[in-house]
């Protein structure tokens, strides 16, 4: 398995929820759109718990890489050795992390923004000094979102084209063809499937709709 059912979930509901938060701004409907934008936080929430405790291709100690990890993996893209991560690649991570930065961000400062108007953030009222800056991040981040999107969808087609990994049905079965990862990889990825507690999937759900529930329940204070 390289994806476990909680980051499986993540990932859709993330996709869905951004599609939402795009699809209910553009028609007005700021009600909808702030549920959007409280899904998106609270599943952050969760994505930055479960990249620490979570399965071992979800956590960040294992896919974020230094320099040098980095340039050795461009070394082998300009090569012709046969290149397959076990989760995410060196180089992919990078836009992984730029985008999952740019998703808190823009989650947040929707918490903190009002239009004057019709509309107040749920903590608007709380930290009304940081009101202006937030309302004009909100409205500037959305490009850079739409292109690390982008940018995401051009990598799957890239893997699927030259290297013959189809990632968007790894992100829904979580598995690989297990011809596909290099011998010496097999033993250790095995043992971490085993190494799994059988309760992981529950424990990632639940604490999933915990954080949700959390982000929903910001209403209530303004």
């Amino acid at each position: 398995m390289i994806w476990d059912l909680p980051i499986r979930v993540f990932h859709w509901l993330l996709a869905l929820s951004i599609s939402g938060s795009f699809i209910t701004i553009q028609n007005d409907w700021m009600l909808a759109h702030e549920k959007c934008g409280l899904t998106i936080l609270g599943l952050m929430v969760f994505r930055l718990i479960w990249g620490v405790i979570g399965y071992p291709t979800a956590r960040f100690a294992q896919f974020v890489k230094g320099p040098r990890a980095i340039l050795a993996y461009l070394r082998q893209l300009a090569g012709n050795e046969k290149i397959h991560s076990f989760g995410h690649n060196p180089l992919g991570a990078l836009s992984v992390i730029a985008l999952l930065f740019v998703i808190v961000m823009q989650s947040l400062s929707g918490t903190l923004s009002t239009d004057d108007v019709f509309y107040d953030g749920p903590l608007y009222a709380v930290f009304p000094a940081f009101t202006k800056f937030a309302g004009s991040l909100h409205q500037f981040l959305p490009p850079f979102i739409l292109s690390l999107i982008g940018l995401h969808l051009v990598a799957i087609f890239i893997h699927r084209i030259f290297f013959k990994e189809k990632l968007t049905s790894q992100m829904i079965t979580g598995k690989s063809h297990f011809s596909e990862i290099p011998e010496a990889q097999k033993d250790e990825h095995v043992l971490e499937d085993e190494n799994q507690p059988k309760s992981a999937p529950i424990i990632g759900l639940s604490l999933m709709a915990i954080c949700v529930a959390a982000s929903w329940s910001l209403t209530l204070i303004s």
